[in-house]
Formats: structure tokens, sequence, C-alpha cells
């Protein structure tokens, strides 16, 4: 009797849920725990993957993870996704995490990982997060807003300012975004047009190397402007 657990177990599982996800350092310790609690908090140690220099031995164990795992597992488990270093793993290896990670909402993508490659990928999830250079995610071809990879993006990330300019105009063709960040300088004229013909759009961000940046919000109306922040 003593070994038999104390609360139900829908109880017990929101229990350890919690903790895994508030605190998730505690993970690896919950996991031996019990059968069923590593049934239930395994997958939380997958939720974030970054991969990058500062986290090989995550990584390692992910491709361990990725020989031994059924699809549905990660497809399950992942919900976001960053590819910073190849270092980390091969170009060929983020490709394979992202056509398995099907779950994925937060998606962002650096360095030799972004290309158009990943264009199919990318529409058959529902990625709600992007961040990204778009000038090399299409490579040779026309930056193209309605593409299907971006009918659930709610914010976009762009790096760089390759390709942006004449693009910000199609902005609206994005059915689903509501927040826009740009890491170079574009003319606050620009951003009051994004937001303008953007009708979800709430709040549009830039901030170049001569500025700590500008964000315009929309709060009901006007569209108000905020420098610095």
């Amino acid at each position: 009797m003593g070994n038999e657990p104390i609360f139900p177990p829908e109880i017990e599982r929101d229990v350890f849920e919690t903790t895994a996800l508030m605190h998730p350092g505690t993970i690896p310790p919950l996991l031996r725990v019990a059968r069923r609690v590593l049934i239930w908090i395994e997958p939380l140690l997958y939720r974030v993957i970054r991969a990058d220099q500062d986290n090989n031995s995550m990584v390692r164990a992910l491709q361990d993870a990725m020989e031994s795992k059924p699809p549905e597992f990660f497809r399950n488990a992942v919900r976001h996704l960053a590819l910073d270093s190849l270092s980390a793993c091969s170009e060929d290896q983020g490709r394979q995490l992202l056509a398995l990670c099907k779950g994925v909402v937060n998606f962002g993508s650096n360095y030799g990982f972004t290309s158009p490659a990943l264009l199919p990928l990318l529409a058959e999830v529902r990625i709600q997060r992007l961040c990204l250079t778009l000038a090399d995610l299409f490579g040779r071809k026309p930056i193209d807003l309605t593409h299907p990879l971006f009918r659930s993006v709610t914010h976009l990330d762009i790096f760089g300012l390759r390709g942006v300019v004449p693009v910000l105009a199609d902005m609206p063709l994005l059915p689903a975004l509501t927040h826009l960040c740009l890491d170079c300088d574009i003319p606050r004229d620009a951003l009051l047009g994004v937001l303008a013909a953007c009708p979800r759009s709430d709040c549009c961000w830039s901030s170049g190397k001569g500025r700590t940046g500008i964000r315009m919000q929309r709060s009901g109306s006007p569209v108000r402007m905020m420098c610095g922040l």
C-alpha cells in the first residue's frame, strides 16, 4: 500500500507537469520518480529546443532520442525550435528535426540553416512566431508573403534589411499578423503604413544600429509611437 499513489492520477500528473514547466531544472530528477511520471514529464524535456554551441549536450541527447523514439513523440513534445549554430548540428540534421516537429509553434533559424529548403517543411506546420531572414529563406526567388507557411504567423521577426523594404507593402497579405519586428532602420512613415494597412497588427518594432529602437503600437485609435523601448 505504501507504494501506491496518494492522489488521483489526473491530480498527480498536473502537479508534476506544473512543477516541470515552472522549474525546468527539476525535469531530470523527476524522470526518475516513477515510470508513470517519466511518461508524463519526458516530453516536456524537449518542449524547447535551441540548437546552438551552448547546448551541445542537449542536441546530442535529442539526436539520440530521434533514433529511439517514434515520430509522434516529437510531434507532441516540441513546441519551440531554434536552429542557431552549425556547430551544434548540421543543416541536414536541422531540417530533419524540423520535419519531425510537426507541433512547433515558435520557430527561428540563423546562419546556414535558413534556406529555401525550409519552405516546404514550414508549410506543413502551423507556425505562430517566426524569426529568420526572409531573403535567405526564399533564396533567389522573390519573397512571397502569400506562401502557406505564413497562414498562421502572428509574430514575425525579420533579420536584416535585404529584401525587407519592398515587401513591407505586402504585409497586409499575412492574415494572422499582429506583431512585426525588424532589426534594421525603417522609416517611421513606412512603419505607420504597415500598421494602417494591417487591421490585425497591434505593434511594429524597428531597431537598427543607429538607434535604440522605435516601437509603434495600436491602442484603439490612433497609433502610438514610442522610442527607445
